[in-house]
């Protein structure tokens, strides 16, 4: 059976961006408003929580408080095995099918920007194919960052919007998950690391990530994981040895943080490198995986091990150079005009 839902979901920690967009989602503000704490109103749910507080923030010259969320402006179809007449088990099955959708986008949201964005609380309105409401469901989630937009440094804001530019599809994404449990173990340590206050637990989960994708065999796990999370970046050789070299340090600090009876400190500095480092890793691993049809973790492996710079097929060059550009229309006509003149070698290119 079919249904159509329109959802409002809140959101915590993503700057405030004119009418931003995603997956059909578009962010909105909306002013807070605390007599709705006393009533049932069909926004009642936002306010029991206490994540629309941390969420809230002030605007210079406006009396109040504001927050954001999205919400989809066009209904979304949803596909649904209970019957209507079955309210509860209807209910049920709504708010387990919404609430992994509203996962799926924090996820790729926190991947895409390495941000910490949550979206603790949804609510949808389903509704039949004649737009005649049929019941409300909502979800709080328990695992939000809680991050306040004020602690955001003009860097983070210009590392937002550049990279909301990126897009993931929800169904390469899951589908990489459902083939490779290593993957997905690693992008769970990856998007849990953003939650935890201490700071050696973030360290501790981003590491474990690291260790998720390469470590296979379970020996020299130091040289392994080095080699492999600097070989995937297809570097330059002086490059590649001082990324080699970075990870072993972090793994250091991190078994030292584990085992070790005086633990070496982790700067903010230490866990932000780190968690950049992550992030790309996983983005490329995720894409070598769609571009060349390989799920399996030691299939992974092996093309890293038989492939360099030189050989490395373009569209992967083209994504990999991709992450770390700002201006878009002036890498499109730079790329164009070097494969206009039969040039591929896009990755060692300093120019790009």
């Amino acid at each position: 059976m079919k249904l159509y839902y329109t959802n409002k979901i809140l959101i915590n920690g993503l700057f405030p961006m004119n009418r931003f967009k995603i997956d059909g989602y578009i962010q909105k503000t909306e002013r807070y408003d605390e007599s709705l704490i006393k009533t049932k109103h069909k926004d009642y749910i936002f306010y029991i929580g206490g994540y629309l507080t941390k969420s809230c923030y002030s605007v210079k010259g406006e009396k109040g408080a504001f927050y954001e969320y999205f919400e989809n402006d066009e209904p979304f179809e949803i596909e649904i095995n209970s019957h209507i007449e079955d309210k509860e088990n209807l209910e049920k099955e709504l708010i387990t099918k919404i609430n992994k959708k509203v996962r799926i986008l924090e996820k790729k949201l926190r991947l895409i920007t390495n941000l910490k964005i949550g979206l603790p609380i949804f609510k949808a309105t389903i509704c039949d194919s004649s737009q005649n409401i049929i019941t409300w469901v909502g979800s709080m989630d328990n695992q939000s960052s809680a991050f306040a937009i004020s602690k955001y440094t003009p860097k983070m804001k210009e590392i937002l919007v550049k990279r909301l530019n990126f897009y993931i599809s929800d169904k390469t994404l899951l589908e990489l998950e459902e083939k490779n449990v290593r993957f997905k173990r690693a992008i769970t340590f990856f998007i849990n690391s953003f939650v935890p206050s201490d700071s050696g637990v973030r360290f501790t989960l981003l590491i474990s990530a690291l260790e998720s994708l390469f470590n296979i065999s379970g020996e020299d796990i130091i040289k392994t994981v080095s080699k492999y999370g600097s070989k995937i970046l297809f570097l330059s050789c002086k490059d590649k040895k001082k990324i080699s070299e970075k990870i072993r340090n972090y793994y250091e600090i991190r078994s030292n943080y584990v085992h070790g009876n005086t633990p070496l400190p982790i700067t903010e500095e230490n866990e932000f490198d780190l968690r950049e480092l992550i992030r790309e890793i996983l983005l490329i691993y995720w894409y070598i995986s769609i571009n060349k049809n390989i799920f399996n973790a030691t299939d992974i492996i092996h093309f890293l091990d038989i492939t360099n710079r030189k050989n490395l097929d373009l569209n992967i060059q083209l994504f990999i150079k991709a992450l770390h550009i700002t201006n878009y229309e002036e890498f499109y006509y730079k790329i164009k005009t070097k494969i206009e003149n039969n040039d591929y070698n896009i990755l060692s290119d300093k120019s790009i």
